[in-house]
């Protein structure tokens, strides 16, 4: 039964009924929506989307509202974040701008209404729906969790419009995953500028794309003329184009351009200008040009790691076959999560490591501390049916309570293996030990265990905000204690007499180990461990 519990859980975990999640996120009392349109667009314009957006929110308010008021009031800002940092509607163009806005619904207290943040955020974001000309519209209710993005692929190519339609592609294929929302393609145009490229008459005149720009500058920006010194400061004198002949193209185009040999000849006619974008920001990594292409997931709908996983499992490998020169990493939230097993995983292999030294020597045996560390198995199956009946996702700080509870585990089991070996010392046969063992040190193995999970009952049923990071921990230890108490009680006097059985059956391996006298009876003196004990008058 022991065992069959431990091979339902281990396909339990990889079927996927417990899920995983990095670090848990914890709802907060207020909800944020950011906007942010192309750089560059007007503060009028911008204002436009900000009102839409907390139109819409007063909208679900009064929807939501039954008995009396369920927010504290609205914060809507244009031209920048309401918190005056980096926001989410932020992150690639700065915290300031004409084209973001953010629009931030302060609710009461959890305990005072009966919905959650994240239900009133969904039911904003369907109220808003899609917005033309937004590139991304976010929503955030919730605080915690890892540093980075939850979904974080970032792509690189050597032909940037190969890599844009790349990232296109992607934000569209996370478009059509249930629970996947607030999308980012990753990339900003930027604001509408003149691209002037030397023609080829331009060039046979004997013009150069420095002689070019230096003129355009001197002509718009302006070329100092004469410096000045007044008292501490000085006082740069700039000449440049009257203001009325710098507004239209056509007075650009018309603009007189000087070459070497004295000749004059327009603008329009040394050089082609062309519309375009120049590019807020390029992002490289190791020396090439990268897109990140992000989103969120929301926990009600989707579990992080299934929907990277699928990506991972058909998507992005049929992507990179299609376009040669395509590579992708995974980062943000998923990086940072195998680096932290990782991490994890190597400091719990080398406790154990250490816990087996250190009972290998009082024990004198090679096989007694795998007695003794039995158990851990059964506490971590006790920490994952202790997640799922409180309804949690399996986190980092889960993992952190498995190996805490692995040392609780230990002392437990240590106590009654410390019996058994005192019982058999004193002329006690196998199974008299394992009896008696259990019998008598049933007490303080209980008394620990309840102790213990008692102690633990009051943070895994808090319900405030600030104790919800920790809850996954006390679930583990309380839990896990609570089951492998069991195991250690039934199961460790089991795996005793069948060490001890194992190792009869392998005692023609030791000749000699016993001696046998005319004082001493025949009785089976080898404990578990396979080494002779002493023997007792």
């Amino acid at each position: 039964v022991t065992f069959g519990s431990l091979i339902i859980a281990a396909g339990a975990l990889g079927g996927g009924v417990f899920k995983f999640g990095f670090l848990p996120k914890l709802e907060s009392d207020y909800v944020t929506a950011s906007v942010r349109l192309p750089l560059g667009t007007p503060l009028d314009k911008t204002k436009g989307y900000r009102d839409v957006v907390q139109k819409r929110a007063e909208e679900v308010i009064a929807k939501f509202s039954k008995d009396g008021a369920i927010h504290e009031g609205i914060f809507a800002v244009a031209g920048g974040t309401a918190g005056g940092g980096g926001g989410p509607g932020g992150s690639r163009g700065g915290s300031k701008g004409s084209h973001l806005a953010q629009v931030r619904v302060n609710l009461v207290q959890s305990d005072q209404r009966d919905f959650s943040s994240g239900d009133f955020a969904r039911a904003w974001r369907e109220a808003v729906g899609e917005l033309v000309g937004v590139e991304r519209l976010s929503f955030r209710y919730s605080f915690g969790g890892a540093g980075g993005d939850p979904i974080n692929v970032r792509i690189a190519h050597p032909d940037i419009d190969t890599l844009e339609k790349t990232a296109q592609v992607i934000a569209g294929h996370m478009k059509s995953l249930e629970g996947v929302t607030d999308i980012d393609p990753g990339f900003s145009p930027g604001k509408e500028q003149l691209n002037v490229k030397l023609s080829d008459q331009g060039r046979a005149l004997g013009l150069t794309e420095r002689q070019l720009a230096t003129t355009l500058r001197s002509a718009y920006y302006g070329a100092e003329a004469l410096r000045q010194q007044r008292g501490r400061d000085e006082v740069r004198v700039m000449v440049r184009r009257p203001r009325s002949d710098r507004v239209t193209r056509a007075s650009l185009e018309s603009m007189i351009i000087r070459t070497r040999e004295g000749k004059e000849v327009p603008l329009g006619v040394a050089a082609r200008l062309e519309m375009g974008r120049a590019y807020s920001r390029i992002y490289r990594v190791n020396g090439r040009r990268t897109i990140s292409v992000t989103a969120d997931v929301d926990k009600k709908s989707a579990n992080t790691n299934e929907v990277v996983s699928a990506m991972q499992a058909g998507f992005l490998p049929n992507l990179v076959r299609e376009v040669p020169g395509l590579t992708y990493s995974l980062e943000g939230e998923r990086k940072e999560q195998q680096e932290s097993l990782g991490s994890l995983g190597k400091g719990f292999a080398f406790a154990l490591l250490v816990i087996y030294c250190l009972l290998a020597v009082p024990f004198r045996s090679y096989l007694q501390p795998f007695l003794v560390m039995s158990a851990i198995p059964f506490g971590a199956l006790g920490a994952l049916l202790g997640h799922y009946f409180m309804d949690l996702e399996l986190s980092i700080m889960s993992m952190m309570g498995i190996v805490a509870l692995s040392g609780v585990i230990v002392n437990d089991s240590l106590i009654l293996l410390v019996a058994t070996n005192d019982i058999r010392r004193n002329g006690g046969s196998a199974e008299d030990a394992a009896v008696l063992g259990g019998a008598r040190r049933f007490r303080p193995i209980l008394l620990t265990s309840l102790t213990t999970a008692f102690g633990l009952a009051p943070m895994i049923l808090e319900t405030s905000v600030q104790a919800k990071f920790l809850i996954p921990m006390a679930v583990s230890l309380g839990f896990g204690i609570l089951w492998a108490t069991i195991i250690i009680l039934i199961c460790l006097p089991a795996f005793y007499l069948i060490l001890e059985d194992m190792m009869n059956a392998f005692k023609w391996l030791y000749p000699g180990s016993k001696k046998e006298t005319d004082s001493e009876p025949e009785a089976d003196d080898e404990g578990p461990s396979g080494e002779p004990e002493p023997a007792t008058s």
